[in-house]
């Protein structure tokens, strides 16, 4: 049977390239960077809650990161007051999201390593009942440009997770007189 995806067969070779090493780490580094990402994520909605760490863990265990993002939408919609911080949310919101399918790319398709650092990511998906390939071959840049969007996610997070903690504490303590 044929592959589907010009390439595969590279996919099973055992030997890479020394050259390559610069491509996993690479991959690598984004992916450390989106663990701390996710990490914030989680500590944020710990904040937001108020539920302590293992709390929080149990009601969260089984989620993803659309669950948790959803999570955060939902005291979003229901505890930020102030228009300006609830469209810098959304902004916000929006950016994981686009990290997230770079990642859900790198996780979810094989990619290769090649010689000159750069990693050819091999994404097969369904659209409209038909098999689609798609061929994407990220260099350096795009990698640090990526882990440097997450780490200003990263400090924005605790910022934003305060302002919804804090407009849910106003609602709730006034609750009776809104």
């Amino acid at each position: 049977m044929p592959n589907q995806v010009s390439g595969l067969g590279a996919l099973t070779q055992a030997s890479i390239s020394l050259s390559s090493t610069d491509a996993f780490i690479a991959v690598g580094r984004f992916m450390y960077f989106w663990s701390r990402l996710e990490h914030s994520i989680d500590l944020a909605i710990s904040n937001i809650t108020g539920l302590i760490p293992t709390e929080y863990i149990a009601f969260t265990s089984k989620q993803g990161v659309d669950g948790k993002l959803g999570i955060i939408k939902y005291f979003e919609n229901y505890y930020v007051i102030d228009g300006n911080t609830r469209h810098n949310l959304k902004i916000f919101l929006k950016k994981i999201e686009n990290i997230k399918n770079f990642r859900n790319s790198i996780c979810h398709s094989p990619f290769i390593p090649n010689d000159d650092g750069t990693v050819t990511i091999y994404e097969i998906k369904m659209s409209k009942g038909r098999i689609v390939n798609k061929k994407n071959v990220w260099d350096s840049r795009k990698f640090e440009s990526m882990n440097n969007e997450i780490i200003e996610l990263v400090t924005q997070i605790k910022t934003i997770a305060d302002v919804i903690a804090i407009d849910k504490s106003y609602i709730t303590k006034n609750a009776g007189s809104l």
